[in-house]
């Protein structure tokens, strides 16, 4: 994890110091080791060391020499000095450095140990602080950069401060990454979702010359800014960004989500065209689908408003019985929809809510909230169509929703163990679309599926708990959590208690 560079004239001195270390035990993935100051800055030319362990006289050029200079590139490594001498002049170049400590010669192992891990202490507080520092000043550039009047000062500030040359960056562009959750996600899950999607595009992006900024504008949306800083690479080329995305959408394929690309600008400071764009492009995906690139452009859209004579089509059909007839009045509609991808996307979901109506529906609320919570037209035409095969069904056999929630139950009983469960699993299983099952389940029970798959654990869990053979941990992996801190949170929101609080308490009782 932290890289040492230990310094010292004697070879002796170097490998005793190295073969006392518990370097593992210390965090300590890498040593570079130097005979002398000019060694040492020969070495870490394409290193950063996190921690520096230097003897104080050495030939050609000495500790506090090498120390200045190591500073000036990276100003943030922990120094220690190691030193016969306590000379004034030396004391007061150690407290100018801001070194740590400085160990007296001949060394007390011992003594080193206890300063590197105060230095490893010291490192893993500082990225910290870094870390949250550069995460924050993302997120001000990021949103700065999607207005209008962004201030050239404070941007090329902030720019600097996380490493980017302003002066070297030709084009730039915004995307949008939206991510699609389930509607009854938990507060933990979606966190872990995030982290998830910010790892992922950080790897990804790693890969390229680019430098790049992103940040969550709101839970769902992840909004990234590219900054073309190499020639090797061209953001204004079609080619290259629906190769680039493509594999993005590829790795990112764990998750549903839409990726909207906007328009490459020349100059940085144009970037809210470019997330302006970006946003009126996200509108595309709701017609294209789930895990859908679009990119944007400057065609005009047609819209489409379906006739009143559409709706009496369809109720003549409800009347007559004529379910077929029904379905490809539907069916028409979502692919009308296709060709007008300009219509706002609530007048889409308002239109299909129409056609429910006619079905003398009861849950016109539950109904709405589950037409809203929809992310794509495929989404919403299979919501519609299962339900009119439900209502039809309904006419010749009134339990069939009630077999549907039976079917829910059986499947999260059978399924509840496995760490990847979702609702689309499920969807795929019994053949209807999640939405449909979510809004059935809701109506029939009262509580989410995703609430009662969480309960139902928990109960397992319980059960399990008192059982001393198993270990805490893996009882979260037996009930479908494969990550153990997350299982414990759950279990004392649900409880009340801590798994092994509720262990001791049952054991003991």
């Amino acid at each position: 994890m932290y890289t040492l560079l230990l310094v010292d004239d004697a070879s002796y001195t170097r490998q005793g110091i190295l073969k006392a270390l518990p370097l593992q035990q210390l965090q300590i993935t890498k040593v570079i080791e130097a005979e002398d100051g000019i060694d040492a800055l020969r070495r870490i030319h394409l290193e950063t060391p996190d921690i520096i362990l230097t003897d104080v006289k050495m030939p050609r050029m000495d500790g506090i020499e090498m120390s200045l200079n190591i500073r000036k590139k990276h100003p943030n490594c922990i120094i220690i000095f190691m030193s016969g001498y306590s000379e004034q002049s030396f004391l007061r170049s150690a407290i100018k450095l801001r070194a740590i400590h400085y160990v007296d010669k001949p060394i007390d192992m011992d003594e080193i140990i206890n300063v590197l891990q105060e230095a490893v202490l010291l490192c893993a507080k500082q990225n910290e602080t870094l870390e949250i520092i550069d995460n924050h000043t993302q997120h001000q550039l990021l949103l700065a950069l999607t207005k209008s009047k962004a201030d050239t000062n404070e941007v090329n500030l902030s720019l600097k401060l996380i490493n980017i040359d302003a002066k070297k960056v030709t084009n730039a562009l915004t995307f949008i990454i939206k991510l699609l959750p389930e509607p009854d996600i938990e507060d933990e899950l979606l966190y872990h979702m995030q982290q998830s999607y910010l790892s992922i595009v950080d790897l990804f992006l790693s890969g390229y010359p680019l430098a790049y900024l992103r940040t969550f504008k709101d839970s769902h949306t992840l909004v990234c800014h590219l900054l073309q800083i190499d020639k090797t690479i061209n953001l204004s080329s079609k080619t290259w960004q629906k190769a680039i995305f493509s594999k993005l959408s590829t790795n990112l394929n764990h998750y549903k989500h839409f990726i909207a690309v906007g328009i490459p600008v020349k100059n940085y400071l144009s970037l809210n065209h470019s997330y302006t764009s970006a946003i009126i492009s996200l509108h595309q995906n709701f017609f294209i689908g789930v895990n859908s690139t679009s990119y944007s452009n400057y065609l005009p859209l047609k819209k489409y408003s379906f006739p009143p004579k559409s709706l009496l089509q369809f109720e003549k059909c409800i009347t007559n019985k004529d379910k077929l007839q029904a379905l490809n009045i539907v069916n028409l509609l979502s692919q009308t929809y296709q060709k007008h991808t300009g219509t706002t996307i609530p007048q889409v979901k308002l239109d299909y809510f129409k056609f429910i109506l006619h079905l003398h529906t009861e849950d016109e609320n539950l109904i709405w909230n589950a037409l809203t919570n929809a992310y794509t037209l495929s989404e919403l035409d299979c919501f519609v169509k299962d339900y009119i095969e439900a209502y039809f069904k309904t006419l010749e056999v009134q339990s069939d929703k009630r077999q549907i929630s039976t079917a829910i139950y059986d499947f999260i009983h059978m399924n509840y163990s496995n760490n990847d469960f979702t609702i689309d699993m499920m969807s795929q299983a019994l053949n209807l679309t999640s939405t449909y099952l979510s809004y059935i389940f809701k109506q029939e029970t009262g509580e989410t599926i995703n609430h009662y798959l969480t309960q139902y654990r928990i109960k397992q869990a319980k059960q399990h708990l008192p059982n001393m053979s198993y270990k805490i941990s893996n009882i979260g992996a037996m009930v479908g959590y494969g990550d153990n801190n997350y299982f414990a949170k759950v279990f004392k929101r649900t409880t009340g208690t801590s798994p092994s609080e509720f262990r001791r308490i049952v054991c003991s009782s």
